[in-house]
Order: C-alpha cells, then structure tokens, then sequence
C-alpha cells in the first residue's frame, strides 16, 4: 500500500508541477503583453509633458524640479 501511495504522490506531484510551469509562463507572457501595451499608450504622452515642460522651462528661464 505504501507503494502505491509513493507512487501516486510522485505522479500527483509531477502533474501538479507541469500545470503549474504551463501556468506561470501564461501569466508571465500576458504579464509581457500588458506591460508593452502599457508602455506604448504612456509614453508618448509622458514625452509630451517633457517636451511642455522643458519649454516652458526654457521660455522663463525657470529650471523645473520635480518634488518627490
């Protein structure tokens, strides 16, 4: 009986650990995904607001600091 059990958690758990490898790479592409979405409607818009910034900073002569 002890064999079989051994035997049966060893299949269990190797089963368990490729759904769980299957899961991780899932999450971890659309993790990717998101994250390069993400950046690409941001960015623009953030070098935007630098360009607004360092133009106002450069019409006033007003060195612009960003308080954190």
């Amino acid at each position: 009986m002890e064999e079989l059990e051994d035997a049966i958690l060893s299949s269990v758990s190797k089963h368990a650990k490729h759904i769980l490898e299957n899961i991780r790479g899932e999450v971890s592409s659309m993790l990717q995904k998101e994250s390069a979405s993400m950046y690409e409607s941001l960015w623009p818009k953030i070098e935007l607001i630098l360009r607004m910034v360092d133009t106002v900073s450069r019409t006033t002569g007003a060195n612009v600091v960003a308080e954190g």
